[in-house]
């Protein structure tokens, strides 16, 4: 048996079989059965886990940037308004002018 997985391994890895017709993708063991391969994935089979401290440091942070966010926003409502007045008093004199 252990002969067995030790000519798959061979085979899965390299393509060595001379019995194989195309060595890099025929891949059988020597009783002429086709090699189990696992699929090539980008991810391994290893779950990722995230702690509750990241949880944490990543709450925080969403509510930083939520305070910042409405900061700014008041910040630019009360500079509309002072705009919007300055406006208007620059156009009452260029009127005053005009008259």
């Amino acid at each position: 048996m252990e002969k067995n997985r030790g000519e798959i391994a061979k085979t899965s890895m390299g393509g060595n079989n001379p019995n194989d017709g195309n060595a890099k993708h025929a891949h059988t063991n020597k009783h002429g059965q086709k090699a189990i391969q696992k699929p090539l994935t980008f991810w391994n089979e290893e779950k990722g886990q995230v702690s509750a401290e990241m949880l944490i440091i990543i709450a925080a942070m969403i509510a930083v940037a939520l305070v910042l966010v409405s900061q700014l926003q008041s910040s630019a409502k009360t500079g509309a308004k002072n705009l919007d007045a300055k406006t208007d008093k620059a156009w009452s004199e260029i009127d005053k002018i005009g008259k």
